[in-house]
């Protein structure tokens, strides 16, 4: 995959700059009795250029990032209806323009930003557990995960404000943190062509370099829908707003992982703040459309809201 940038206007935060995105994975999976075995790796690639920018006293330049990524996990049928699953993945991110680059206001976060062109990759070790029910008219799932970050990049306040705009100067640079959560679902058919839903997730973000709260960590969600399927074609019957639901057939990895992501129509009908003011960023905090194998890691080039 090959995306470009290039600058335009008066005003210069990152360089114009083009990168090169290869991947190559392998997925397997294995039905013994009641026990079902999954498991996948992945090899991914990046090149990134950047031209040289006088505004930003930056000399052109080539980086290059790699990682080996892999996901493996195991289902139990208990017994007809019930199923428990463990899941266990390791997941990278490369570095952003925006986060080796900057060097200027940032008018969307109000703030100075000023890039570290040092940065190494992100990467994690994510473990997922849950169980599922499902007969022919409920299907239902509760499940718990933790990811551990290392080298998680995020913006440090220097204290010092930029003297010309005004705005505190935040410096990139990276630490490590935890992400947490719980997350539950449950749809209910009282006929064939009626499907109603309900579901919530809490995630919780530390900081552990720090010892302070993640920002961009969304708060307690829960959300419900009802859809209804004529024949042919399906229709989506709503209140409110939509978001994108996460799920997946096989064991699954958060954040930086694996999973499939298929949009849903629901309605929001509960919200409550929670932790810092900043925005969401984490897997419950930020959802990206994108098709992936069931059980095969992704790279998650960015994951923040």
């Amino acid at each position: 995959m090959h995306t470009a940038f290039e600058k335009s206007g008066e005003e210069t935060l990152i360089p114009s700059n083009n990168a090169d995105n290869v991947g190559v994975y392998g997925f397997g999976q294995v039905d013994r009795g009641r026990w079902q075995f999954s498991g996948g790796a992945r090899y991914d690639y990046r090149r990134l250029t950047n031209e040289a920018d006088a505004a930003l006293a930056l000399a052109a330049g080539t980086r290059n990032y790699s990682s080996v990524t892999g996901n493996v996990g195991a289902l139990y049928r208990v017994n007809e209806p019930i199923a428990l699953v463990a899941n266990v993945g390791r997941g990278f991110r490369a570095p952003s323009p925006f986060e080796l680059f900057s060097n200027g206001v940032h008018e969307g976060t109000v703030r100075f930003e000023r890039g570290n062109a040092g940065l190494k990759n992100e990467t994690s070790l994510n473990v997922d557990l849950a169980v599922r029910a499902q007969s022919s008219a409920v299907q239902g799932e509760l499940g718990v995960f933790r990811n551990a970050i290392a080298n998680y990049i995020y913006p440090n306040p220097s204290g010092v404000d930029d003297p010309q705009s005004g705005f505190q100067i935040y410096d990139i640079t990276q630490g490590d943190a935890v992400l947490s959560g719980v997350e539950a679902a449950m749809e209910y058919h009282p006929i064939d062509r009626v499907h109603l839903r309900v579901g919530g997730d809490y995630t919780r973000g530390q900081n552990t370099t720090t010892d302070q709260p993640l920002a961009f960590v969304a708060p307690l969600r829960v959300t419900g829908g009802v859809r209804y399927e004529g024949q042919g074609r399906r229709r989506a019957v709503r209140r409110g707003g939509h978001r994108a639901q996460y799920s997946a057939d096989a064991p699954r990895s958060r954040g930086h992982g694996a999973g499939r992501l298929h949009a849903d129509v629901s309605e929001w009908w509960g919200q409550a703040e929670r932790g810092s003011a900043d925005a969401a960023r984490g897997p419950a905090g930020a959802q990206s459309l994108r098709c992936v194998v069931p059980g095969v890691p992704e790279p998650v080039q960015d994951v923040r809201g």
